[in-house]
This record gives C-alpha cells, structure tokens and sequence, in this order.
C-alpha cells in the first residue's frame, strides 16, 4: 500500500440538542445534529411551537 491508498479515518460526531419541562421533567423536543452545528443555531428550532414563560440554556 502507498501513501496515496492511505486514508486517514476521522471520527465523527453527533449533537443532541435537548428541550426539558424543568418543573415536570417532560422531554419537549429534540434534534440530532452533526458536530459542526452551534448550540446557539439549535434554539428556535428547538423549541419552535412550544409555549414558553423563560428560557435556561448552557450556552447562547
């Protein structure tokens, strides 16, 4: 095998992005997303249609 045949494997990974009931503990939505999608772009289509009084995130 020459170098050029070499190919290097790269591991990849998934995001899931959780929306949770903090007073019921009620999962309300969920996406699966590739690594390189940002949390921030996840939020409103998280939790789009979901009724909310406030929201508590990890990062923003």
């Amino acid at each position: 095998m020459d170098a050029k045949e070499v190919v290097e494997k790269r591991k990849v990974w998934i995001k899931v992005h959780i929306a949770v009931d903090v007073e019921t503990k009620e999962l309300l939505g969920v996406k699966v997303t590739d690594e390189r999608t940002a949390d921030h772009e996840m939020l409103k289509p998280l939790l789009d249609g979901i009724e909310l009084k406030g929201v508590l995130a990890d990062s923003l």
